[in-house]
């Protein structure tokens, strides 16, 4: 009541006692109270033998049916046997409104950070101390350790009461979180926070702050979508991220991707890989997303006008669909323009300008433009690449265009080249299907034949 006297007792719930769930003994199965789903009514947390339980406060005081919440910090779920031993504390440590697991174990304190439908997270290690090998806390009768707010910013901080001193460590704003094997939901809440990619369908949202997903370690490649997923080669799962801010791939392995081609229509990207930024423009409601993309070798861009720019390696840099420009930058890349009309810059480097379809480049004003081709003939030079295009449908299998250098059309899949523009023909009323610019016409090599392959234009 308001004048601090308590009212008759009534019964809330029949569950977590001794004869209601055999909850024998607070030292073995110890239940705590505090607000896991963040409504502002507390709730039981159960550590009961095989699983943490939890039973959610109700507006008339009693408490809902109990649910698994979580299948650590109990008895056979990482060997808790014991209250003293292995203390579990509940409390808001990260400052979300919902109230978290702390567990003083064997070699660590351990965290699972509670979540909206009243269940746990993952477990992860939080600190190294206040625990039976981390400073020689061996009992919780002899040395306690509680939860509390101590500075006043929101977050639970651990005191313990040791030896010769009660000492403090601070609830830090910035998380680092691994999910390990397994399909788990991480959240990071406030702060700027860390998850650490790993096998398994994992959901992950960062909450607050500028949140960093860490593939690094991962060991297999990864592709980024426009939709938030991130796709793990190998057979490890896909994940889905919300409010990540940062995405780190593994640079000891090869065609980690940015893949935006199943983007929202009217989002466009501009992504540079040299600075390892991306940035999604146009997004409903929210405007423009702004990311970081680190140790990514090649882009595929969404059906709007995108800007991509590579960095140093061998990047494939794919506009998709849309009016893109695109920059190799340095390296020996692989530069497709695909639909719309494309400005190419091959950059620093032995280059391939790569064509597929012959609507890829339009004649007249529909025309892609390479800015910068340098092909040096029998030597490494830059390179242009009609050879998926069949140069005569009219006849079976995949036919290689014939070049004629400045002569007119006179037969079906010939290529011609002057005044700077590439053109092809694959019917029979001898105008050109595509064309392609070469700013600065330079000259082409004399032996542009079919079948070699350091030839300038690859037929």
């Amino acid at each position: 009541m308001s004048n601090g006297t308590f009212s008759s007792q009534f019964q809330a719930n029949d569950g977590f006692n001794v004869n209601g769930g055999g909850w024998t003994s607070f030292d073995k199965y110890p239940r705590q109270l505090a607000d896991v789903n963040g409504d502002g009514r507390a709730d039981i947390v159960g550590f009961g033998e095989d699983a943490v339980f939890v039973s959610l406060g109700q507006s008339n005081g009693t408490f809902g049916s109990q649910f698994q919440a979580n299948d650590g910090f109990n008895v056979n779920g990482g060997g808790w046997i014991s209250f003293d031993k292995y203390p579990r504390q509940v409390a808001d440590v990260n400052g979300d409104g919902r109230a978290d697991i702390v567990g003083f174990g064997e070699n660590a304190v351990f965290v699972s950070l509670g979540q909206t439908n009243g269940k746990f997270g993952s477990q992860f290690q939080a600190n190294d101390g206040f625990n039976v090998n981390g400073g020689g806390w061996i009992s919780f009768d002899k040395y306690p350790r509680q939860l509390a707010d101590v500075n006043g910013d929101g977050r639970a901080d651990i005191v313990g009461f040791g030896e010769n001193a009660v000492f403090v460590s601070l609830a830090q704003s910035n998380n680092t979180i691994n999910g390990g094997s397994g399909n788990d939901i991480l959240n990071g809440g406030a702060g700027n926070d860390t998850f650490k990619g790993s096998q398994g369908n994992d959901n992950i949202n960062g909450g607050d702050g500028i949140d960093t997903v860490d593939y690094s370690q991962l060991g297999q490649t990864i592709t980024l979508s426009g939709v938030g997923t991130i796709q793990k080669a190998g057979g490890l799962g896909q994940d889905q991220l919300f409010k990540v801010e940062k995405i780190i791939a593994n640079a000891n392995v090869a065609n980690n991707t940015i893949d935006t081609s199943q983007s929202l229509p009217e989002v466009s990207i501009t992504v540079n890989l040299q600075t390892q930024s991306l940035a999604a423009n146009n997004v409903p409601v929210l405007g423009t997303l702004s990311f970081t993309a680190i140790n990514f070798d090649n882009v595929i861009g969404t059906n709007a006008n995108d800007s991509i720019v590579g960095d140093n390696q061998n990047n494939q840099l794919s506009g998709n669909n849309g009016n893109d420009t695109i920059n190799g930058s340095s390296g020996n890349d692989r530069l497709i323009g695909d639909s719309g009309t494309d400005l190419l810059t091959g950059g620093s480097g032995n280059d391939i300008f790569d064509f597929n379809s012959v609507s890829e480049s339009k004649p007249g004003l529909l025309q892609d433009v390479i800015t910068d081709f340098v092909g040096n003939g029998n030597l490494a030079g830059d390179q242009i690449d009609l050879s998926t295009i069949d140069a005569n449908p009219f006849i079976d299998g995949d036919q290689a265009f014939t070049y004629i250098e400045t002569a007119a059309f006179s037969a079906v899949g010939q290529i011609r080249y002057v005044g700077g523009i590439l053109r092809g023909n694959t019917n029979f009323d001898f105008d050109a299907d595509f064309e392609i610019q070469i700013q600065g016409a330079p000259a082409l090599a004399l032996f542009v034949v079919a079948g070699n392959p350091t030839s300038d234009i690859i037929l």
